[in-house]
């Protein structure tokens, strides 16, 4: 009798423990690229060996997109909506009044609902003008870290122009309860993130379940990574990718430390996932090779990255008897630890950063009813990780998406002032609007940045005579050279981050925009057919305000066949026009039923604001 009744205690312990929902650790990497993570690159530069443990231990996402920019990506992810769908399409600035608007859940709060104990540590960036926007109101009992995403390393510094003063310290801890302290944390950023999320970990009560989002402020610039860091890059010579190498190997050791504390205080209930939030910038280091496009580009290389999703049990597998917290003070990497471990899962099919609300929401045992009443964009993918086998109902159907919207933003929204669509509907691609950087970008053997426009020049050195695009190419060449050099002298005299605002604007606005009003790169270098260009008529706020005028705008149009043509080399508006009206409904109807957009270009004055604060 004694028998029986401990096996109907172990037979209900290990039912009660099969459906404990498991604690769940989400890493959002800053600006990492296609190229900038060793396990998913091909020119392998940048060593990443804890990352790619992880990610080879579990399933790597290979149609893994998210959005162009920052500020929607995070949008995207903690609503489960499309980010014109949350209202955020653009970035914010410094002192704007957006955010993001409180009517719409986030799967913070979601999990909050079911028990979870919800903790944040790193990067917002989604709005902190009014206490309801900032992470302690929407759904995290715990948080700190940075509001914005501009912040010295070091100092937590932000800075307008780099010869005024700085315009506010921003590092602030945060309760649910009201209560916060602001301060200028001392701690390489990186660092900062790190101990505090192995603090939250070690103090977590064991009858809870976790969710801890860790949005790293890394690899985004200012490109300021710690010493022992910068010396596993020595072998860079582009000095750009070189200080970012740092900021990456910072963020790989950084995983680790979390994953051996996940490992000794958490167990084996846990998941790890992994993200970037956009592609990564050339002209701060990152590299989406062989993609086209970066950051702020509709190209792959700015809007597909790396992801993946593994589970700590596969540790246990490997090595029961390791005491991880051995290994704390060590260089030594994950598979020497835990031993190598090769699952070879992939999923290949598509899959939007806005998945993971609904996907998440089912690993932690939410009723499907509560998440469909939410009327999300995002698709519950679990049913289609098999290393999640234990986490998912398998009497649920297994949903392939088939589509997804990839940008959408208009000119009077935009901080940009110009339109850009793009859709993707399984293997075709099509994009319409204004492309900021049409270039591919290399990995480089020397400091100059290297782009289509140097490939093409330095293959072309002796027909330079002859070559009829020769004044454009060079063009092309000089503005990137050109630059260049400016922030080489303006970092000179000014450090990495007192610069790093005024650099963005540089590259990201200024340079851009130069090579928007050039001559279309697809026809330029002969590769692609010519594109049809469109005449659109749409109103175009000119001064930020609320003054419209009608302008008529040409508009690139590019459609591809990703499965023939993973590069984005051949344009095929030509051959199938036929097809621009099937993707042009699906972007309409987006426009017809969005909701209000967040004025994300307004900009506050900021000094008087932070002075009169007392932030400074």
């Amino acid at each position: 009798m004694l028998i029986i009744k401990l096996f109907v205690l172990l037979s209900i312990s290990l039912l009660i423990t099969s459906e404990n929902p498991p604690n769940i650790i989400f890493f959002l990497l800053d600006d990492v690229g296609l190229s900038d993570l060793s396990y998913n690159s091909v020119i392998k530069d940048i060593s990443t060996p804890n990352i790619d443990f992880l990610a080879n231990s579990g399933i790597q996402l290979t149609n893994y997109y998210v959005q162009s920019l920052c500020t929607p990506s995070r949008a995207s992810l903690l609503t489960g909506r499309y980010a014109v769908n949350a209202g955020l399409t653009s970035v914010l600035v410094q002192g704007t009044p957006a955010g993001l608007p409180s009517n719409i859940p986030t799967i913070s709060e979601l999990l909050q609902k079911y028990n979870y104990y919800t903790a944040m540590v790193g990067k917002w960036h989604l709005g902190h003008a009014q206490s309801k926007m900032t992470p302690a109101y929407r759904g995290f009992d715990f948080f700190t870290g940075i509001y914005m995403w501009d912040a010295d390393s070091y100092t937590k510094q932000m800075y307008e122009r780099p010869w005024e003063e700085p315009m506010m310290i921003d590092w602030i801890e945060e309760y649910s309860n009201g209560t916060f302290t602001h301060y200028a944390e001392p701690k390489h950023s990186t660092i900062a993130i790190t101990n505090t999320v192995q603090n939250i970990i070690s103090n977590h009560p064991s009858y809870k379940p976790l969710f801890i989002y860790v949005p790293y402020t890394a690899a985004h610039s200012p490109l300021q990574p710690e010493p022992q860091h910068l010396n596993q890059c020595l072998h860079i010579k582009q000095t750009y990718r070189q200080l970012y190498c740092g900021m990456v190997v910072g963020i790989d050791e950084s995983i680790k430390n979390i994953t051996y504390y996940a490992n000794h205080y958490l167990g084996s209930n846990t998941i790890f996932i992994v993200s970037s939030d956009n592609g990564g910038s050339p002209w701060f280091g990152g590299l989406n090779v062989p993609y086209r496009g970066s950051k702020n580009t509709p190209f792959e290389g700015g809007i597909k990255v790396p992801g993946y999703i593994t589970e700590i049990s596969n540790l246990y597998q490997l090595n029961t008897h390791v005491d991880s917290f051995t290994y704390l003070s060590s260089n030594i990497p994950l598979d020497q630890v835990y031993g190598s471990r090769l699952t070879d899962r992939k999923y290949n099919s598509l899959f939007h950063i806005s998945d993971w609300f609904p996907t998440i929401a089912s690993l932690a045992n939410i009723p499907e009813s509560v998440v469909s009443e939410l009327n999300i964009d995002g698709l519950d993918l679990s049913n289609g990780l098999p290393l999640l086998d234990r986490y998912v109902n398998n009497n649920k159907t297994e949903i392939i998406r088939s589509e997804v919207l990839l940008e959408f933003y208009l000119a009077n929204e935009s901080v940009f002032q110009q339109d850009l669509f793009a859709y993707r509907i399984n293997e075709l691609k099509y994009i319409e609007g204004v492309i900021r950087d049409p270039n591919y970008y290399y990995s480089s053997s020397d400091h100059l940045i290297n782009n289509t426009a140097r490939l093409l020049l330095d293959s072309n050195v002796n027909n330079w005579f002859s070559d009829k695009q020769l004044k454009t190419k060079l063009t092309y060449y000089l503005i990137t050279y050109l630059g260049q050099s400016l922030i080489d002298l303006l970092t000179y005299f000014y450090g990495e981050g007192p610069l790093d605002t005024l650099r963005i604007v540089i590259t990201h606005t200024i340079i851009q925009k130069i090579y928007t009003r050039l001559t279309p790169v697809d026809e330029l270098f002969g590769r692609y057919k010519d594109k049809p260009l469109i005449n659109n008529k749409f109103n175009y706020t000119t001064n930020y305000l609320n003054s419209n005028e009608s302008y008529n705008v040409i508009h690139d149009v590019y459609l591809y066949n990703l499965t023939a043509d993973p590069y984005e080399e051949h344009n095929l508006v030509d051959e199938y026009p036929g097809l621009l009206d099937v993707f042009r409904d699906k972007i309409n109807q987006i426009k017809l039923n969005r909701p209000p957009q967040q004025k994300v270009w307004y900009q506050l004055p900021l000094k008087g604001i932070y002075i009169n604060l007392h932030l400074l």
